[in-house]
């Protein structure tokens, strides 16, 4: 939501805006989700908003019921190379979940919501002067990430792609709240670099590839990851 009470929300609206500025400069292509200017009413600066019509979101699609492996796996791929494209050009997306895998019409995906990516040398939050306390979305977001939110690495981006396929070919997270757990403690957990579940134990019938690439996208280590987003879609079956 970009307006509450009618009122614009001007912090939205400057993520927005400056996701539509850098969506403009990348382009389209890529698998990156793109379109036409769209005015935000109610904007103290109005400017050009970029939005491209989906069917529904990977989120939409899984809710009731996982993908089969294989299809999760032609999804992940254009995910993949859509985060390939952004770190070829220097951003990092860092909160790719599958709420912001777009499923379109014509069969492809798109990955959406550049709101909290990072860009620059060094890599820095959209805008410029925005002050981060909290970057990604719990449960997607990588211990370093949560542990120190200035993060912005490729490793970031490869295991928020290892959390998405595992909920996509599972229904569950690999690090699912404790009973009695808070987000909080959750939080810090994750931080901490706690195991996660494994898809192998989950699902016998997966490819041992599927199962082995998805194991060393969530390795706490971000140096124990795949060095590249290229190199995971490689490795998937």
């Amino acid at each position: 939501m970009l307006t509450a009470a009618g009122r614009a929300l001007p912090d939205r609206v400057i993520r927005f805006e400056s996701e539509g500025r850098l969506l403009a400069r990348l382009g389209g292509s890529h698998h990156l989700i793109a379109g036409g200017p769209v005015p935000i009413e109610g904007a103290v600066e109005p400017g050009p908003i970029f939005l491209e019509l989906a069917d529904e979101s990977l989120a939409d699609r899984i809710r009731n019921r996982p993908l089969p492996w294989r299809l999760a796996v032609i999804a992940m791929r254009q995910v993949l190379d859509a985060t390939a494209w952004l770190h070829a050009n220097g951003v990092m997306h860092r909160d790719i979940k599958p709420s912001n895998v777009l499923l379109m019409a014509d069969g492809t995906v798109r990955l959406a919501d550049l709101g909290v990516a990072a860009h620059g040398h060094p890599p820095r939050a959209l805008p410029e002067d925005w002050v981060e306390e909290e970057i990604g979305t719990l449960g997607y977001a990588a211990p370093e990430l949560l542990a120190a939110p200035m993060t912005a690495t490729p490793a970031v981006d490869v295991y928020a792609v290892g959390v998405t396929l595992f909920e996509a070919v599972s229904g569950r997270l690999p690090h699912p709240m404790a009973a009695g757990e808070s987000e909080a403690d959750l939080r810090r957990r994750l931080a901490a670099g706690a195991e996660p579940l494994s898809l192998a134990d989950l699902d016998r019938e997966l490819p041992r590839s599927l199962v082995d690439t998805v194991a060393r996208a969530l390795r706490s280590d971000p140096s124990s990851r795949f060095p590249t987003a290229a190199a995971m879609a490689a490795s998937l079956p």
